[in-house]
Parts: structure tokens; sequence; C-alpha cells
């Protein structure tokens, strides 16, 4: 399943994490990473009836973000070679 097609509460994620082996990772912090998401208008919010809780959904505006994100990181890997290239030759030459 895409992970934008999912919808899912708070206590979900941290469980996911966790059987994922992203058990350091404390509540305060994935809570905190939602406000954020839901500040920036990356996630669509439900409610339920009940006991309360949100649903989250990541939504289009996420996909946008999502691939700048990646474009940085793909400039960055190649600058990381580009550094342990020229340290492994001895030239220790400016980098830019």
């Amino acid at each position: 399943m895409r992970l934008s097609a999912m919808v899912i509460y708070g206590y979900e994620i941290m469980k996911q994490l966790c059987a994922l082996d992203f058990s350091n990772i404390v509540e305060g912090t994935v809570y905190t990473l939602i406000m954020r998401l839901e500040e920036n208008k990356l996630v669509d919010i439900d409610f339920t009836r009940g006991p309360p809780r949100k649903f989250y959904r990541l939504n289009e505006a996420v996909s946008a973000r999502t691939g700048k994100f990646l474009g940085q990181i793909e400039l960055y890997l190649k600058q990381t070679k580009r550094i342990k290239s020229k340290i492994k030759s001895n030239k220790h030459e400016y980098f830019c």
C-alpha cells in the first residue's frame, strides 16, 4: 500500500515505527512531526466518533515536497562521493 493512501492515527504510527525497528523514537517526536504536517497542510484529517481520534492521510501537497527533498538528497550523495574520491586520491584542494 502506498504511504499516501494510508489513513492512520498517531498511536498506530508509533506501533508501526516500533515494528520497523524504530523503537527509540519517542512519542513526543512523532506527535511534533504530525503537528508540523498539519501546520503545513500536508495531511488531511478525519475525526472519529466514540473515542476521539484524529486519522491522518498524506495529501497531494506532499508529492511536490517529496520530489524536492529527494533531489536534495541526490545532490548531497553526489557531493559526498566527490569529496570521498578526492580524499582517497589525496587531493587536498577546494571542493567547490
